[in-house]
């Protein structure tokens, strides 16, 4: 008959209490590539997987304190959060606290704002649900959030909030139970990351429920210890595997990798199995070569420091993009990466290591009162810098009006965009213009629609006319045409059948104005502040993903589309890229004011021209064909040499290619095509 669990327990707790360097090696190998990835150090292109290395360790490692407590009978709930809070608590709030007095001298009234709600986010370990609703990861404005990074912590906590009381559900239950119990919430886990993966993508990143499978998977692993290694054959191949399956992930995955869901697997297999082939006796010479290395004192020390390096690493990086306003180079790099290792070697020795373990002076008492102290003021702080709107009287008037520019749109139209497609089929688009005025155009696109609903409406009310507008997140205005790298392709799809089928039905419409980022859709690549992830194009026709094919279905999309809404009888208008800037107007400008300090951030008409060339030859051939209008918006943002970002003391833009309501104004007597 098979023993119970905690039967089973006392004969391996030896097994679990015994220090493993080469688990401290696995947090280094875990870091440094999270490390070099933020830094933007080429060659690490999946370096976010390292904190999926860490959930499997630290699943596996709480889960054997659990295990050996309850085998020994000495584990009670208090201890664990109290050993938990000894773990996490010194050194986050030391670097919360750095966060605070450098967001207050550096960053802007907005950007303060946003970190005051993340700083009380992370008191209640909540930050994964804001930064969710702020996504995503890779986004360009997430390297301006100094504590991104500990949605991770936040995923973690959230976790051992119920997994103790689980264990202590089933401590009288057999090994073989637990276990079974632990790899079937696993597999789920997994299944559910595998689908949200490609259904959204940025919760999948985010919440809990995708990821747990990893920190699953490291209690399976605690469960199955032994008391002797494994066959030497058998420990050498899992340390291999191991590795490689790490090294893999590390150096050929991206941003734009569907993550976590089954690419996940590599390393996390990778750090399950260099657990496993170390389990159960000391790393010597006769250990498996990874193992060994993994041992070296200096590989072992910064795993040691891991839990430190990755909280100085985000926000000391952070902080210096922001004031430099730019990318860092490769010296500036290696200044980040060195005082990265010097504050956690200071933090580690002088803030993780006294708190430790428990004395006197720091007390399970003195412990859990500092906690709700720091928890309660940090949170206060938090509160009072969202209430305050960033604390605007820090600064001068000029940069605080410069700055605004980042909010400067009509949030009362915010109804029309993103619209549910069933609501959309139901109640039909949103109306502009003349109150009362039977609708005669169509405003149809993605954000760069948007970005124009309030001109739009103004110029249509001075022409006594109306007309309606809906737009879609990131769906270019083509029939026929879907995004292929989004995992439901359907939706956009859908949105835009509903938008030709309202315009079929609605003769008074007489004309159908398209926006999107035509350029982007065209190209598939992004510029300045805004590079990141690539866009696939796909139709009817083609689901190559590349550039090349990018631009043909392009081709296609926009020529399908003009003719079928010529088809019942549409005059087709066109509105043209607004010019890209490589930075974000609001905060450079700001920046520039507030630093004293010279920024040109005029985008070139030279760089305007080459990147919009292949899409406007596009448009002139429509032109030709169908006689559709063309809008410039550049005939009145660009001179000879420059495109202006600012009138006024007023940025144009919202952000690297959205134009702010000055902006838009600037623009508003390019317009009148769509009134003709």
């Amino acid at each position: 008959m098979a023993a119970t669990f905690t039967e089973l327990l006392p004969t391996q707790a030896s097994s679990l209490s015994g220090h493993r360097p080469e688990i401290d090696g696995l947090r280094a190998l875990a870091v440094i590539p999270v490390i070099l990835f933020h830094l933007g150090v080429r060659g690490v292109s999946g370096g976010f997987v390292g904190v999926d290395i860490f959930f499997v360790i630290s699943g596996y490692l709480i889960s054997s304190i659990i295990f050996d407590g309850l085998a020994r009978g000495t584990f009670t709930i208090t201890g664990f959060y109290e050993r938990r809070v000894r773990r996490i608590f010194p050194a986050l709030y030391a670097v919360i606290g750095f966060c605070i007095l450098a967001s207050i001298a550096l960053l802007l009234p907005i950007q303060l704002q946003l970190f005051g709600g993340s700083a009380a986010a992370i008191s209640l370990f909540s930050s994964n649900f804001l930064f969710l609703r702020q996504s995503g990861y890779f986004d360009a404005v997430s390297s301006q959030k100094p504590l991104l990074h500990t949605w991770s912590l936040a995923v973690e906590e959230q976790f051992y909030l119920f997994f103790p009381l689980l264990l202590l559900l089933l401590r009288r239950r057999r090994q073989r139970t637990v276990a079974a119990v632990l790899a079937v919430m696993g597999v789920l886990s997994l299944i559910f990351s595998i689908w949200f993966a490609r259904a959204f993508p940025a919760a999948a990143f985010y919440l809990l429920a995708p990821r747990a499978w990893e920190l699953l998977l490291g209690g399976v692993l605690a469960i199955g210890v032994k008391r002797k290694q494994p066959d030497g054959r058998i420990s050498n191949v899992a340390a291999w595997a191991g590795a490689l399956l790490i090294l893999f992930s590390i150096f050929v995955y991206s941003r734009d990798t569907a993550f976590p869901g089954e690419a996940a697997l590599a390393p996390c297999s990778g750090a399950g199995l260099i657990i496993f082939a170390g389990i159960g006796s000391r790393v010597n010479r006769g250990s498996p070569v990874v193992l060994r290395l993994l041992s070296l004192p200096a590989v072992v020390f910064v795993g040691l420091i891991s839990y430190s390096l990755y909280l100085w690493h985000w926000p000391l990086m952070v902080f210096s993009t922001w004031y430099l306003d730019r990318n860092l180079n490769g010296f500036e790099q290696g200044l980040v990466f060195a005082a990265t290792f010097g504050m956690a070697v200071l933090s580690y020795y002088f803030v993780e290591i006294p708190f430790r373990a428990s004395s006197k002076r720091f007390s399970r008492r003195f412990m859990f009162r500092a906690a709700a102290a720091a928890i309660c003021s940090v949170m206060l702080i938090g509160l009072a810098l969202r209430q305050t709107k960033g604390l605007p009287q820090r600064m001068d008037a000029g940069t605080v009006k410069l700055a605004a520019g980042t909010w400067d749109w009509d949030h009362t139209q915010d109804r029309c965009f993103g619209m549910e497609v069933e609501t959309l089929a139901t109640s039909g688009p949103c109306v502009l213009g003349k109150a009362g005025a039977a609708p005669s155009f169509l405003v149809w696109g993605d954000s760069h629609a948007k970005m124009l609903f309030t001109v739009v409406g103004q110029q249509a009310a001075l022409r006594g006319e109306a007309g309606m507008t809906a737009a879609e997140p990131d769906c270019p205005a083509m029939l026929g045409v879907w995004r292929n790298d989004r995992v439901n392709p359907r939706h956009c799809r859908a949105f835009n059948d509903v938008m030709e089928s309202y315009a079929a039905r609605h003769p008074e419409i007489k004309t159908v104005m398209l926006v999107s980022r035509w350029a982007l859709y065209a190209e598939g690549t992004r510029v300045g502040s805004d590079a990141g992830t690539s866009v696939y194009l796909a139709d009817v026709e083609s689901r190559e993903k590349s550039y090349a094919e990018n631009f043909r279905v392009f081709q296609r999309g926009m020529e399908r589309t003009v003719r079928r809404l010529q088809a019942v009888r549409k005059q087709v208008v066109i509105f043209a890229d607004v010019p890209e800037v490589s930075s974000l107007p609001p905060e450079s400008l700001a920046k520039a004011r507030w630093f004293h300090r010279t920024s040109d951030i005029r985008p070139k008409v030279a760089d305007y021209i080459a990147r919009e060339k292949p899409v406007e030859d596009v448009f002139r051939g429509l032109e030709q064909r169908h006689q559709v209008g063309v809008i410039y918006p550049s005939d009145l943002l660009c001179g000879t040499r420059y495109c202006a970002v600012e009138a006024d003391g007023r940025s144009l833009y919202l952000d690297a290619d959205h134009l702010s309501q000055a902006g838009t104004s600037k623009i508003a007597p390019v317009l009148g095509k769509l009134f003709r």
